[in-house]
């Protein structure tokens, strides 16, 4: 599977991946940005949709896998396009606030930097989020984090996906360093999760980045043990939500 391509991935993705925090609202409507005009580049399916509907319905959204927008399609009447980000036409003074949940590591942001700030309308925003598994929560999971290390030594070094990953933060500090946006807030927000040995086994096989890690082989060696070794009916999960709030210097 090559990395970065969901279109195998889009139903599990769909139904068994977990949602963000729900606090995150909150921060957005304390900023006054209830009703405003967002733009959410790499809506997936839409589970941050689903939260971004409690402040705004004013909502556009940019997905370039077509099976993954055809099952945001199944849950949303609101403006969606068809295109990655390097390729839309971004409109002037168009956007209140332009969202990044879990895709920010995707992007090409020299190429669209001057696109973004040019659409944001003056006092917007730039909000970057992603949802990150606590890898150290319960001894299932660390166990689990264990059995990926033995099967491949180098994936958490090379995790690109993951909102605590050294990739992730050094790419947001190179855009702060490359452009005039600035951090007015960050945080890390948590929420729990409660899998099923049917949904957490569901939630690995809507992971690109691990079955293009580890290759068909070893993929489903780890799937089959994660199946035999799932401890009880169900299992708890911690979830960190990174995010960052940044603003573009006037």
């Amino acid at each position: 599977m090559k990395l970065g391509n969901y279109t195998n991935l889009a139903k599990d993705y769909e139904k068994y991946r977990p949602s963000y925090a729900k606090k995150i609202i909150q921060i957005l409507l304390n900023k006054k940005l209830k009703s405003k005009h967002f733009l959410e580049i790499g809506a997936g399916t839409g589970k941050f949709t689903e939260l971004l509907l409690k402040v705004s319905q004013n909502i556009e959204a940019l997905e370039p896998n077509k099976p993954m927008l055809h099952e945001f399609k199944k849950k949303f009447k609101i403006k969606v396009h068809n295109s990655k980000a390097e390729k839309f036409d971004f409109k002037k003074n168009t956007y209140d606030v332009i969202v990044f949940a879990s895709c920010f590591h995707w992007i090409d942001f020299k190429t669209i930097y001057h696109k973004i700030k040019r659409s944001l309308k003056l006092n917007g925003y730039l909000l970057i989020i992603y949802n990150t598994r606590d890898l150290k929560y319960g001894k299932f999971i660390q166990n689990v984090e264990k059995k990926i290390k033995l099967l491949n030594e180098d994936y958490i070094n090379l995790r690109k996906s993951s909102g605590g990953s050294k990739n992730v933060n050094e790419k947001i500090k190179k855009f702060l360093k490359m452009t005039n946006f600035k951090i007015v807030k960050k945080g890390k927000l948590i929420h729990y999760e409660t899998f099923s040995k049917q949904r957490y086994v569901g939630a690995w096989n809507s992971s690109n980045e691990i079955r293009a890690r580890l290759g068909k082989g070893k993929y489903f060696k780890f799937i089959t043990w994660v199946k035999g070794n799932f401890p009880n009916k169900s299992i708890k999960a911690k979830y960190l939500n990174n995010y960052w709030l940044l603003k573009a210097s006037k």
